[in-house]
Formats: C-alpha cells, structure tokens, sequence
C-alpha cells in the first residue's frame, strides 16, 4: 500500500509525506521528522487511540496539528481510502475518535469508521518496550477479553442456561415422582387392607345373620314350649262351640224352611222367601269371610279391625318412614354428593398446575370475599374428606332395615284399605240380603211370619255369637300361627339344632355369642369404612401424582424444550410407559439437568478464575509483585508456552539461545531456561541479555503476538519504531531476515522498520548514496526496501 500524508503542522510537530507501496520498507533518517507522529496519526484514522492515558501528549499532538489530508491506494478490496481531517473538532481528553476522526471516503464514496476498519488494521510496535510489558498487555488483553465475554456473553448465557434448567428441576420437583412408587404402594396396600377387611365383614355378616336366625328359631321354640299347648286347647274349644252354633242354626234353617211349607205350599210369597232366605245365607257367608281376612290381616298388623284404627296406623306409620329417611344424611353422606365433589377436585388440582390457583373463580355479591382456584380446591378437599368419614356403620345399616321394616308395615296398612272396603260392600250387601228376607217373611200369612220372625230372631242371635266366636278364634288362630312361625317344637328344634351345627355354637351359647359377634360386626365395619376412606385418599393421591407426571412429561415434550431429547432420547414416547419407567426417566433429567448446572456453573466460575489470575499476573508483571494461586500458577505455564512460542524461530534462536529448544520464560521470575545444542540445561535471566537481543526478542514475540490473532481487516501495515537505539547491526541483520522470512505469503501485509540515521548510511561508495542524500535534503528522511546485505 502506499500512504501519502498532507499535513500543515505548527509549533515544531512535523508528520513525514509518505510511505511508499515498499512489502519489506526501511524508513531511516533525522530525528524529529515525524516518522512516529505518522504512525500515530494513521492509528487515530482507522479509530484506534494511541495516546490513551496521555493527556498531555493528546492535547500537544491535537492542538499543533492543523487541517491535513491524507491518501491510502494499493489496498486489497479498495482502490483508495482518503480522510480529511479538522483536528479542532476531536475531543479534548484522549479516547476513540470514532466517526469524529474527519470526512471519510472509500473509492470516492462516503463511508463511516466502521467501513475503515474492516479495509485495513495499523500496529505500532516499539522497541522500547520489554517483554513484561509485552506480557503484561497480552494477559491484560486476554484478560478483557475474557471479561467482556463474560459480561456480553457467558454470563448472560449463563443466566439462560440456569434458568432453563432450573424451570426444569422446579417443573420436575414440584411433581415429586421420586413419591410416586411410595404412593403406589401405599394404595396398592390400603386396597389390600380394605379387600382383607371386607372379606372380614362379610364373614361375620354372614355369621351374625345366621345367628340371628338361631336366636329367632330358639325364641319360637320356647313361644312355643310355653304357650303353644294353651293356644291349641283354646282353638279347639272355640271350634267345638262353632260347630255347636253352626249346628243350631242349621236346625232353625230347618224349622223356618217347614214352617214355610206348611203354611204356605206353592205360593208365590213363599218361593219369594225361600229365595231370600238363600240370598242371605250367601251374603252372610261372604261377611263372615271377609272379616275374618281383616281381622287376620289387623292382627298381623298388630291394630284394631276398625276403619280409624286402620287409617291412624296408616298415618303414624307414613311419619315413621319420613323421619327414618329423614335421618339418612345424617349418619351417611349422599354418593352422588362425593362423586360430585370428586369430579371437581381433578380440574381444580389441574387448574392449579397451570399456575391458575391465585385466579378469582368466584366473587360474592356484596362482599370482598374472592373465592380463588386455591381456596375452592382445599373447600372441596375437606368437605370430600368429611362426607368420606361418613361411611356406613352398624347404626347406618340398622337405620336401612327400620326403612324397610316401616315400608312393608305401611305397604301392608295401605293394603288393609282394600280388606275393608271389601267388609264394606259384603255388609252392605248383607244389609239389603236380611231387607229383603224381612219383606219376604212380611208377605207371609201374620201366624207363619210371626213364627219365622221368632225363628229369624233365634237365627240372628246365633249368627252374632257365631260372629264374636269367628273373631276370637281368628285372633287365636293369627297367634298360633305367630307363635314359632307356624312350626311344631320338633321341626323348630331340629331347624335350630342345625343352625347351630353352622354356627358352630351351642344352642345354650347362642345369644351369648350373637351378642359377641355382633360387637365384633360393628367394630370390623367402623375399620371397613376408615379402610375404604384410607383406600379411596391412597389412590386419590397416586392418581393425582400421576396426573402431575403427565402433565410434566407433556411440557418437557413441548417443542420449546426439544433440547431435553439430548437427555431423554424417547420423552415423545414416556406418557405411554409405566410408572415406574416415568419415575426413573424424570429422575435421571433431574439428575442431568443438575449436572449441567454444575458444569456450567464450574465453567463460568473457571473463566472467572482464569480472569483474575491474569488480572494479578498483569500487576505482577507491570509492578513486580502479585500473589501465587493454582489459577496463577496455569496462567504462568500458559504465558511461558506463548513465550516459546514467540522464540519459536531459528534465527532467533540462533541469536538469542544458541540455536537450542525448549524454551522457557517464567513469567514471574522473566529467567529463561533452554537447552544448548549438546541438550545441557541453560538459564539466563532476562535482564542479562543485552539491549539488542531484548529488543530482537520482543519483536519476535509481538510479531508472533500478531501471527496467533486472525486479522480483523483485509489489510495490515506494522511498523517497527525506535529500533536503531536499541538494536546493533548483528541483532538488526537476524531481525531482517527473521521478517524476510515472515513476509512470505503475507500479500496484504506491510511492515515498516523505522529506524535514526545511523553511521554509515551516508557511504558515498555505496550506489544508493546520492538518492538517500536527495530525499534527505528533500524531507528528512528516506525509504527503500529492507534488504539483508543492508542490515548487516
């Protein structure tokens, strides 16, 4: 590239015209000439600041140096750049100019710094410097560049990262599955135990009722012992006085139809009466019939055969089934209520999961009061848990069968309206029979109606006492018949014997032991209900655990989280898998994603580690002091291999070492260590080196310094200053070759070595004399490639 520079400064500061288009250029002349002002004046035009921290050398440099223009061709990806420069609007305080440096233009364009920067890079190297503060400014780079990269980067990358993976953990912890085989277990034992008490209650139900039927039995029995005998006699009296009475009035019915006969053969009044006479003797057989059914019936009721009777029975039995049922919410909750109560727990619990239970679900008119998910949710929990210990007890089942007992006693008084509106017609049927029998025996002759009337008479008397008799001995009939159900004292024995043998119990321990197993019966159905409630939480809360899983697998699947595939391969899949295969695959991302937290939180935590360990090694390499650390002691191996590095080159290792390898510079203690052609070990502090060999090894080492950074512009221009004080002929001749070498392959990359008029540059036998003495009367300076003979 070549650079042309016009600038009109005042007050001593010069800037040198140009640096031609040399690959390899030697710029030698007087000092003072602005060979390093140039150099600082293109580092200022591509936007870096060479005089930060130097205010007063800033403000110097800005104020002498006026209006100037300069020109840049021969560049890769531009024909030319161009700036012209007003110095008097650059900031005071010296810091990046920015845009601010002037007008820029690219092949006649306008462009801004930006642009300049990715054309072309300038690096001014001096020979001044040592390699502490080579070292020093390489870990103060590095160490800024690990800064910023944590700072834009890794640390809010970090913060990502853990947040992702902590919204992971807490989705998963907050699911428990660790809980769920415990839970699992739980339930599968609380079914069990609940299964195992059942079979429990239906044994002793079944054992209880079959004593029942033993102690029923045994009471019939000892009825029967008792009073059957009495009964019987009874009954039979009762039937020898009917059958007298029945006897009577068949005689009279014989007199009576004689009497007919004799005074009034073949008349129409008698046939009427004979008639009638029949009539009525049927009507009264279906009275009689009748009543006996009610009375029958009544007595099995336990009631009067009256119509009031009936009908305050009826009542007072309708009042009894009403306040019996009424009495059922009370000692058992209502199944439809806990099915309901059920059905809303699931969509609230899930409600909940979806970060919905703060949500006001219901607001009270006239109130503050808001009903939130969370609120209705532990409502429905308690009452649920509260009708659940309600289940049906010893109590509760004898309250079911009085509600059958008073059902079938109602059903039966409503069925003894039936029976006497039967009695009823049959009476009223008899009433116009015994009318008209009346009438018939009227139209007799008055001698044969006053003797049938008399006969008639009789004949009702009889039919009343056989009446009262019929009752009574239905009444004794209805209590024999109850008394031991009907059966003789053999078969009630015999049927109590064998209920017994069942039983396995003595006929003489049967109350004793109902009364037992009964106590048994109510305390195995108090553990029957507390076993089905404990059953129906244990299932309820495993199945709610695995609703929970689900719902976590289902947001673990979700395409915003496809990177947990790298940790579970088949999570698509895990909702069809069994529990125990969920569990442990939510474990192990629990396991994994704590894992990667550690990791990365032991990455950033480690640059941060490497940042500060270079932080110290820059003060101990600029003030010579610093503390030691595992940290420090890596960041010591890893500048002394950037150091052998640097060293990596024959000529200077030729220069400096003897030719020898294995190059070594502590970075705390600046002694290098190498080993000699022979391979004996060498030492040397850096100190003792002389200036020349210094300045040839910090060239190396900034040079190489440049090589391990990739370029950030498609041009590079290095200049090399302050050499010649530094450096004697035999270093500066391994310094050109070392950069002829370098400059190899490098088409894009210029180096300038920038160096005082030295002795013998002026040899008027040297060919080149007369164009060095004309450039330098021109301008001070002049420039040519550097050549190896040169530098020797």
């Amino acid at each position: 590239m070549r650079i042309t520079i016009d600038a009109k400064p005042r007050r001593g500061l010069r800037v040198i015209q140009e640096i031609p288009n040399i690959p390899l250029c030697r710029i030698e002349g007087y000092n003072g000439m602005g060979k390093t002002s140039a150099i600082k004046l293109l580092q200022l035009c591509v936007g870096d600041q060479p005089f930060a921290g130097q205010e007063a050398a800033w403000q110097t440099f800005r104020d002498q140096l006026s209006d100037t223009s300069i020109r840049i061709t021969d560049l890769k990806g531009a024909s030319s750049v161009e700036w012209e420069i007003n110095p008097s609007q650059w900031p005071v305080t010296p810091e990046p100019l920015g845009n601010s440096v002037g007008r820029i233009s690219i092949d006649g364009s306008s462009r801004d710094i930006m642009h300049v920067r990715e054309l072309l890079e300038i690096h001014h190297i001096r020979a001044d410097e040592t390699i502490s503060n080579i070292l020093a400014k390489y870990a103060e780079k590095s160490r800024d560049h690990l800064r910023g990269w944590l700072d834009t980067h890794g640390t809010p990358r970090q913060v990502e990262l853990d947040n992702a993976l902590t919204y992971i953990q807490d989705l998963i912890t907050a699911a428990s599955p660790a809980q769920l085989p415990l839970e699992i277990h739980k339930a599968d034992a609380a079914r069990a135990e609940a299964a195992a008490v059942n079979q429990q209650l239906v044994a002793l139900t079944e054992q209880v009722e079959l004593l029942k039927k033993a102690v029923a039995v045994s009471e019939k029995l000892d009825q029967v012992r008792g009073r059957g005998p009495e009964l019987d006699e009874k009954l039979a009296e009762l039937d020898r006085a009917r059958r007298e009475l029945i006897e009577q009035k068949a005689r009279l019915d014989e007199e009576i139809k004689h009497a007919s006969e004799r005074q009034q053969r073949d008349t129409e009044a008698e046939k009427e009466f004979s008639l009638a006479q029949k009539h009525f003797a049927r009507q009264e057989t279906k009275v009689v019939e009748a009543e006996t059914e009610l009375r029958i019936a009544c007595e099995g009721a336990g009631i009067a055969a009256s119509k009031p009777s009936i009908e305050q029975a009826r009542k007072a039995a309708a009042k009894r089934l009403k306040d019996l049922v009424a009495l059922q919410p009370q000692v058992n909750a209502t199944p439809l209520l806990i099915n309901l109560l059920r059905d809303l727990l699931s969509p609230l619990h899930q409600a909940e999961q979806g970060d919905l239970g703060e949500q006001t679900l219901l607001e009270e008119l006239g109130a503050q009061t808001h009903i939130t998910v969370t609120t209705l949710r532990e409502a429905v929990a308690r009452q649920l848990e509260a009708f659940e210990q309600q289940r049906p007890t010893s109590s509760a089942e004898e309250l079911a069968v009085s509600i059958d007992m008073a059902r079938a006693k109602l059903t039966k008084l409503v069925d003894l309206d039936a029976l006497v509106q039967k009695v009823d017609t049959a009476r009223d049927t008899k009433k116009r029979a015994s009318e008209r029998l009346s009438t018939a025996a009227a139209n007799l002759p008055p001698t044969t109606a006053r003797a049938l009337n008399d006969l008639l008479t009789q004949r009702n008397n009889i039919d009343d006492r056989a009446t009262t008799l019929q009752g009574q001995h239905a009444r004794l009939q209805q209590a024999r018949e109850l008394l031991g159900g009907g059966q003789s004292e053999d078969a009630l024995l015999a049927e109590l014997l064998r209920l017994c043998a069942s039983a396995e119990v003595e006929a003489s321990r049967v109350r004793r032991r109902l009364q037992e197993k009964a106590e048994d019966l109510d305390r195995v159905t108090k553990r029957h209900a507390l076993a089905e409630q404990a059953a129906t939480r244990a299932t309820r809360v495993a199945s709610e655990r695995l609703i929970q899983i689900h719902s976590v697998i289902k947001e673990l699947s979700q395409a915003e989280n496809s990177w947990i595939r790298r940790i579970s391969p088949g999570i698509d899949g895990l909702e069809r898998a069994t529990p125990q295969v969920q569990v442990q695959e939510l474990q192990n991302i629990l396991s994994a994603t704590e894992s990667a937290r550690n990791r990365l939180e032991l990455a950033i935590s480690s640059v941060q580690g490497i940042a500060g360990a270079l932080n110290r090694t820059v003060d101990l390499l600029e003030k010579q002091e610093g503390t030691t650390g595992t940290w420090n002691d890596s960041v010591r191996l890893w500048l002394g291999e950037e150091v052998r590095r640097w060293f990596d080159n024959d000529n200077v290792k030729q220069a400096l070492f003897e030719s020898g390898s294995s190059i070594f510079l502590d970075p705390l203690t600046m002694i290098v260590s190498w080993k000699n052609g022979d391979g004996a070990d060498q030492r040397r502090p850096l100190a003792a080196f002389s200036s020349g060999q210094q300045a040839l090894a910090f060239t190396r080492a900034r040079m190489a310094q440049l090589d391990r950074e990739p370029p950030r512009a498609s041009n590079r221009l290095i200049a090399l200053d302050e050499f010649g004080s530094v450096i004697d002929r035999d270093a500066m001749a391994y310094l050109a070759k070392y950069l002829t070498e370098r400059s190899v392959g490098k088409p894009s990359e210029q180096v300038v070595v920038i160096l005082p008029l030295r002795e013998g540059t002026l040899d008027h036998s040297r060919k080149e004399a007369p164009e060095r003495v004309k450039s330098l009367e021109l301008r001070g300076y002049f420039a040519e490639p550097l050549l190896l003979e040169q530098a020797r």
